[in-house]
């Protein structure tokens, strides 16, 4: 899908989020040790949490600042899938959450190119957001799995 509106950028980073609460899933299906079908479990939910936060905005947005066009549009997000994954089990938990903190410099990187491209000055402040929740949203992530890792 061309990204042309800011309309289309919240559209990719919740299709971006669907992805990657399926990839997190079919992970969590072929998992044997439970501390890692739990990991999962929790990250699949969590980019579950991440689109409807996205989906709640644009139902509440400006209807100016979502239609609002990119004269340079921001790179497409990468599609993401598990076929570079043989073995889960051959896994640890530290490669998951590097995994999942690769998978969110993305969705970073192509919030802060959003920012940087838009033309109202309403989008950039809607992308700098984003990108301020979505580092929330990191650190959120890592304190609970370093919780979970005392446990």
């Amino acid at each position: 899908m061309p990204v042309e509106t800011t309309r289309d950028v919240i559209d990719q980073a919740r299709a971006f989020h669907r992805q990657l609460r399926d990839v997190y899933s079919q992970l969590q299906e072929k998992a044997h040790k439970e501390r890692i079908k739990l990991l999962l479990e929790y990250m699949s939910a969590h980019e579950v949490q991440l689109e409807e936060n996205l989906e709640a905005f644009e139902e509440v947005a400006n209807k100016q600042v979502l239609d609002s066009w990119f004269q340079y549009p921001p790179e497409q997000i990468h599609q993401v899938t598990v076929d570079g994954i043989k073995n889960i089990d051959d896994l640890t938990i530290d490669d998951i959450i590097n995994l999942a903190l690769k998978f969110d410099d993305m969705l970073l990187n192509f919030y802060q190119e959003s920012a940087d491209k838009a033309e109202l000055r309403s989008a950039k402040d809607v992308f700098n957001n984003l990108v301020a929740e979505q580092q929330q949203a990191r650190r959120t992530f890592v304190r609970q799995i370093l919780r979970t890792e005392d446990m």
